[in-house]
């Protein structure tokens, strides 16, 4: 059976999707004005400082906030779930009971790289709303930030991730 490298990449890929997309919610760069710079949870401008944002300010900042939390919790079960089949395969690779534990281990690798797909899906139309609706409703004037750059980056992992996991199993 055997553990194949294309899965401990895979896990490597998710666990950096998750620390991107982590470190993209929590800084306040999604949209970059002149005087301010704007994420779903803070707003910091050059005069006033940061303050955080509250829930129901528009559908909009409360879509992106709660695909963006969905992304990342859907990241780490993609993550957990391919270390667990990674401990998994290691564990019964010379055993007889390996055999066995085949096709459950296959099952383990493909909803690993299902959660990965899927937190991909999310965390993307959470940029997607941010760029098409909220930015341009609110932000008029303002760029995209690199906190938003980030959360592309981390979409990226998430699906390259969740496809290595899927075809890196046993």
């Amino acid at each position: 059976m055997g553990v194949k490298p294309l899965l401990c990449v895979g896990v490597g890929v998710l666990v950096l999707g998750v620390l991107l997309h982590i470190v993209a919610m929590a800084t306040p760069a999604w949209s970059v004005g002149r005087l301010v710079e704007v994420g779903a949870w803070r707003e910091c401008t050059r005069t006033v400082g940061c303050s955080s944002k509250k829930w129901g300010i528009s559908d909009g900042f409360d879509a992106v906030r709660v695909l963006n939390i969905l992304g990342v919790v859907l990241g780490i079960a993609s993550a957990v779930t391919a270390s667990v089949t990674l401990m998994l395969g290691c564990m019964f690779n010379r055993l007889v009971l390996g055999i066995v534990m085949k096709d459950k281990i296959k099952v383990l690798s493909m909803a690993a790289g299902a959660s990965g797909l899927a937190a991909a899906g999310c965390s993307m139309l959470g940029l997607i709303i941010w760029a098409a609706h909220v930015q341009p409703d609110y932000y008029t004037g303002s760029d995209l930030g690199y906190s938003w750059g980030l959360g592309c980056v981390a979409v990226v992992f998430f699906a390259a991730g969740g496809v290595i996991t899927f075809i890196g199993g046993p």
